[in-house]
């Protein structure tokens, strides 16, 4: 039965009792159903008054009596007062052995060894939960027995004998198995997990939180849920699961729900944090240390919340790392301060476990400090950097003491920095060696740019590169787990200098292939693609000659801080080129991929000052060598980079002011690597037999007018729906209950096999909000990008025919989030969408002239530039009708 649920019984039983008259029964019962949610929460005032309440009627009751002292030092426990605690305990001790209460026995001993093991008295402490576990044998009290065994495991931890407290471990699990007591089996297996987690043992802890969460949930335990969710959130984070890790922390926030729970929320708060500092974000970090840290306050339990201090002191240097040039010597002062502030706590937990995060922190802020003084050229570099050292070393004796692998590397890692700071390159060298065992992937991570800035200083560049390459493979599988682009994009910017100096390296060495596979890894989130990025060349080649015939080039941009390259890749050609940039061409870039809708109806009209910019910028980004490779069965397959992403390549113009589409088919792609995904469907398309689906909505009613009609919304619709063949539904969006479903499927449903989408729709533009918060625009409902990107589809083609649905609104390392990007993350092969918006009419006339070569067997960027040729040379459109709209995603 669900804890919950077995106190409200209890409590309506209590209620029966007092009809009956039986009042003496009925407070039993009220007092045992107070228990658990008593031990769950003892802070909670409340409930001391329900339990006082309880007690003032059941003085003269023995076992009462005894209970209502457990449930009294639980309180003082968790408010630190260990005066309070002792003197419970004493009345305890006495009442037990007065009356033979042998079963509180046990409550005597543990309270009584924590308050000694508080004081530091750990030899002391381990003695007195020795002795409960002898009593508890001779007793043969199986659940305090297992409680004990339990009790002394984390005492040896806490003493730095782990070989001990895995045999007291082992002892509890086969007290509690004896026992049958599930809920013991599950508590076990926590504290095994916890155990696990503080030695590095990521993958076994993991299986132990799982096997607890599957017991905790189906007993109700949510409180014991919530603890373990944050723990197996602490183990994707160091796996680089950022993803997993911030979907564990929601459930743990959902399972607390309307709850106090202080010391769980300011766990889950302080984990989150830790999230937020591995993403670079320090002003998120800093919001969830000190919600951590008030949640602790109020529960009257600050003095545990010292990693938070600690962690706050942490943020504040770093920030300073961050801002060097608009920080001082002062700001280091008050990161001390804050530490002071937890040596302070001398009344805490043990000074064995709070000392060695002190030095851990002191030894990261004199770090910083002698980077600051050398970055300023002042005196008291080696001082700082040497103080540093002392502080590492300390802090990595006692963190081997107590076992905490994962703290060691910490320390040990900070050394390393230290001595590379200090340039004893051979000691840095040998501290790395030292680092071994299961290693986290986010260290990993640090070590590898550790040993890449080594090889760096040592002039052996060639294996900086290597080590750099390793170091943002990493990240990039840290940023495909995050499902919020937002949190992608910071995790890339966190890696900038190191994709800069790879980059850069890459390039001096002549080594072209190689700084391309630096441009790939730098990538965001990005869409399914091959995670192998060896032979990119040669591969590229395979797959679109298997598609191409040859007929194909491709052309990667990338913004470094040696300029704008042009990666060219063709079948019988590979090489960087270096795009020259002027002034002048970066303005013309700017303006021509500006976004508001006046800048691209002058951009795109017949000013001469625009065709000379478009003209510039068709000279600029397309080298001679590319050029000469043109034709109109070509495709130039674009791989954009920075505000080339808002570009429309085929309005630039030639010298003969003609459009590059008349030149060439374009089509874009997020990334190299997205060309080569294996995660579609692999037959060709055969638009004939296609299986599709059209929605519409031409009004919009639930916005108040704010939103204007799509008249001709439904005329379009006809349009392909006449193109097609008999399989093709029509759905108007408004008031369609039956399309409301399958937009609320968690996996888009019977959408799954539909081979062609084509949506006729507003698209919400927000670039001052989130990533993931553009939206298409269904019924009376706005469908955002993060939402799409979660959908399971496999069409060959989406056709997004409303505003700004390729209009970018963020980086994700060189990539970003967009409608179009969303409904390729989601699965489907290739998308058409507008750069900015299209109008109603016009759109109509485009369309129909996209479906007619489309259905003569084209590609869709062969389709696409037909119908913009045909624009061009006959329709009369303008190019801002048809420059809008691009092919995005594989060929």
């Amino acid at each position: 039965m669900r804890g919950d649920d077995y106190a409200t019984r209890l409590r309506g039983i209590a209620n029966q009792l007092e009809g009956m008259g039986y009042q003496q029964q009925a407070l039993f019962c009220r007092l045992d159903a107070l228990i658990k949610p008593f031990v769950t929460d003892p802070t909670n005032d409340d409930l001391l008054a329900e339990l006082e309440s309880i007690m003032q009627s059941l003085q003269s009751a023995l076992g009462p009596r005894a209970t209502a002292l457990v449930l009294r030092m639980h309180r003082a426990y968790a408010l630190q007062d260990y005066t309070a605690l002792t003197d419970l305990v004493d009345r305890l001790d006495t009442l037990t052995a007065t009356h033979q209460l042998v079963a509180y026995r046990y409550f005597v001993h543990r309270f009584r060894a924590l308050v000694r093991h508080a004081q530091g008295q750990l030899d002391e402490a381990l003695h007195i939960i020795k002795q409960a576990v002898e009593e508890m044998r001779a007793l043969a009290h199986p659940v305090y027995l297992t409680n004990a065994l339990l009790d002394q495991a984390y005492l040896y931890q806490a003493h730095g004998d782990i070989a001990a407290a895995e045999q007291s471990l082992n002892k509890a699990v086969t007290s509690a198995e004896g026992s049958g007591f599930l809920l013991q089996q599950a508590e076990i297996a926590r504290r095994i997990g916890e155990s696990y987690l503080q030695q590095g043992s990521l993958q076994a802890a993991e299986q132990r939180f799982v096997f607890a969460e599957e017991v905790y949930g189906h007993l109700g335990q949510q409180v014991q849920l919530a603890t373990t969710v944050v723990h197996r959130a602490s183990v994707y984070r160091q796996w680089n699961q950022l993803g997993l890790a911030f979907e564990a922390l929601n459930y743990c926030h959902e399972v607390l729900d309307e709850r106090d729970h202080y010391w769980v929320r300011a766990t889950a708060y302080a984990e989150q944090a830790a999230i937020y500092r591995m993403i670079g974000e320090l002003a998120e970090e800093q919001i969830y240390l000190q919600r951590s840290i008030d949640t602790m306050e109020r529960s009257g339990a600050q003095l545990y919340a010292f990693p938070e201090y600690l962690q706050m002191a942490r943020v504040l240097h770093a920030q300073i790392r961050a801002n060097p040039d608009t920080k001082s010597l002062a700001d280091f002062q008050v990161a001390w301060e804050r530490i002071a502030l937890v040596e302070e706590m001398t009344t805490g937990p043990s000074p064995q476990e709070v000392l060695p995060l002190i030095r851990l922190t002191q030894g990261e802020l004199k770090l910083s400090e002698a980077r600051w003084l050398q970055l300023h050229e002042r005196k008291g570099v080696e001082h700082s950097a040497r103080e540093a050292l002392a502080f590492f070393a300390e802090a990595s004796e006692h963190f081997e003491r107590l076992g905490q692998e994962t703290n060691v590397m910490h320390a040990r890692l900070g050394s390393a920095q230290t001595l590379l700071l200090l340039g004893e390159l051979a000691r840095a060298e040998q501290v790395l060696e030292s680092l071994h065992g299961e290693i986290p992937i986010a260290t990993e991570e640090q070590i590898a740019l550790l040993r890449g800035a080594l090889a760096y200083s040592r002039e052996e560049m060639l294996d900086a590169l290597d080590y750099y390459e390793q170091a943002l493979s990493l990240s990039r599988r840290a940023r495909r787990s995050v499902d919020d682009s937002q949190y992608a994009g910071m995790l890339a910017e966190n890696r900038q200098d190191a994709y800069q100096d790879a980059f850069s390296l890459a390039v001096a060495y002549e080594y072209p292939e190689r700084a391309l596979r630096v441009a790939e890894l730098y990538n965001g989130a990005g869409i399914p693609s091959s995670d192998d990025l060896l032979d990119l060349v040669e591969r590229t080649r395979r797959r679109l000659n298997a598609v191409l015939n040859e007929r194909w080039t491709v052309v990667r941009y990338v913004e470094s801080p040696l300029g704008l390259a042009a990666f060219v890749i063709a079948p019988d050609y590979f090489d960087l080129i270096w795009c020259d940039v002027a002034d002048e061409d970066r303005m013309n870039i700017h303006v021509l991929a500006h976004n508001p809708l006046s800048f691209r109806r002058r951009a795109y009209g017949d000013y001469p000052e625009m065709i000379a910019a478009r003209q510039s910028a068709y000279e600029m980004l397309l080298p001679p060598q590319v050029r000469e490779r043109l034709t109109p069965d070509h495709l130039l397959v674009i791989v954009p980079t920075g505000h080339l992403h808002a570009l429309p390549f085929a309005a630039l113009l030639n010298a003969h002011e003609e459009p590059l589409v008349l030149e060439t088919a374009i089509h874009y792609a997020p990334s190299l690597a997205g060309l080569l995904r294996h995660d579609v469907r692999p037959r060709e398309p055969n638009w004939r037999q296609a299986e599709a689906l059209v929605i519409a909505q031409s009004r919009f009613p639930a916005w108040d007018g704010s939103v204007p009609a799509l008249p001709h919304a439904h005329d379009e619709a006809h349009i392909v729906h006449g193109y097609l063949n008999h399989q093709t539904q029509v759905m108007d969006a408004l008031h369609n209950l039956d399309l409301m479903r399958l937009v609320d499927e968690a996996h888009f449903g019977s959408l799954r096999e539909m081979d062609l989408l084509h949506i006729i729709t507003h698209t919400a533009f927000r670039p001052h909000e989130n990533v993931g918060f553009d939206s298409l625009l269904l019924n009376d409902r706005s469908i955002y990008t993060g939402t799409i990107r979660q959908w399971d589809l496999a069409a060959w083609l989406a056709v997004l025919s409303g505003c700004q649905t390729s209009l970018d609104q963020q980086y994700t390392g060189d990539e970003r989030m967009n409608v179009a990007m969303a409904f390729l993350q989601a699965g489907v092969s290739t998308v058409m969408a507008s750069l900015w918006p299209v109008f109603d009419r016009q759109s109509v006339d485009f369309i129909d002239l996209f479906y007619k070569h489309l259905l003569r067997g084209s590609r869709p960027a062969m389709a696409l530039a037909a119908a913009q040729r045909e624009a061009v040379n006959t329709q009369g459109l303008t190019t801002f009708d048809w420059a809008a709209f691009g092919v995005y995603g594989l060929v």
